[in-house]
């Protein structure tokens, strides 16, 4: 379970999006208006500011962990699909 925990720290940390993801990210914030656009900017985050703590579960989209955020304990879902 650490060593899983460890592979999924690091893979947040080294996460990179391609070129494709940063096109549909850049559309998606255009074509909201500005105020949703400051509340997509709300949840977008620095990963080296989130710890992970433990796996609470695995699904088909992905796994959810506890973490902690700037101090404070967050659910974490990383999509896998």
């Amino acid at each position: 379970m650490e060593a899983e925990k460890e592979e999924l720290e690091e893979e947040v940390r080294l996460k990179k999006h391609s070129e494709d993801e940063l096109k549909v990210m850049v559309s998606a914030l255009e074509a909201v208006s500005k105020e949703r656009q400051d509340e997509l900017k709300e949840v977008m985050m620095d990963s080296k500011e989130l710890k992970i703590d433990k796996l609470l579960g695995k699904g088909g989209f992905g796994v959810v962990n506890l973490a902690t955020y700037r101090g404070t304990k967050v659910a974490m879902k990383q999509m896998t699909k």
